[in-house]
């Protein structure tokens, strides 16, 4: 068991060594960091009100099904490389989100629990999922009717205080934007 978490901890310093912030993780290095976090028996601690928790009696192992499962980000400001992976409830059957930041603690969202009050609990769709940079403006493209809201019309418009995370689906449109400001979780919607 020692041997698992000194493997599954030179494979984190080796990924939090790479610069470029997409990254997938091979299935050799999946399997090993798969059976460290099912051998770790992870308690999930709710950050804020905003967050939905997936049970602590699920176990999760790193999304194959999807093409980029990990990326880096500094997702609360900390200026430290923070890991976001694309990971998969196996009680659910569903995908979801797992942050782990640098001091060690970890947020997670979907594998079957709803998403920021977005209607959605899975995401499998996330074709796209990548690093959405500091500083950049987002803004929510559609309106409370989910019709969409041209450029020129929008009124709030967000320069990110941190990094993000883009979600997107790769045929179609739909997605969003996770980030990190004033204490809680926010998400931007994107179509």
């Amino acid at each position: 068991m020692k041997k698992n978490y000194l493997l599954f901890f030179i494979i984190l310093f080796f990924l939090s060594c790479n610069n470029n912030s997409k990254h997938t993780i091979n299935k050799e290095e999946n399997s090993s960091v798969n059976n460290s976090l099912n051998q770790a028996s992870e308690k999930i601690e709710i950050k804020n009100e905003n967050l939905t928790p997936v049970s602590t009696n699920d176990t999760i192992t790193i999304s194959t099904q999807h093409s980029t499962n990990h990326i880096n980000a500094d997702i609360d400001g900390d200026n430290k490389p923070d890991d976001i992976f694309i990971v998969k409830g196996n009680n659910s059957g569903k995908y979801g989100l797992k942050i782990r930041f640098a001091d060690g603690h970890c947020d997670y969202f979907g594998m079957g629990n709803e998403i920021l009050e977005q209607k959605f609990d899975d995401i499998i769709w996330a074709g796209i999922f990548e690093k959405a940079p500091k500083g950049k403006v987002y803004w929510s493209n559609v309106d409370d009717e989910g019709e969409l809201i041209m450029p020129e019309d929008v009124k709030d418009k967000i320069t990110l205080p941190n990094d993000g995370i883009f979600l997107h689906e790769l045929e179609s449109c739909g997605g969003g934007i996770i980030y990190w400001a004033n204490g809680k979780y926010h998400w931007i919607q994107q179509e």
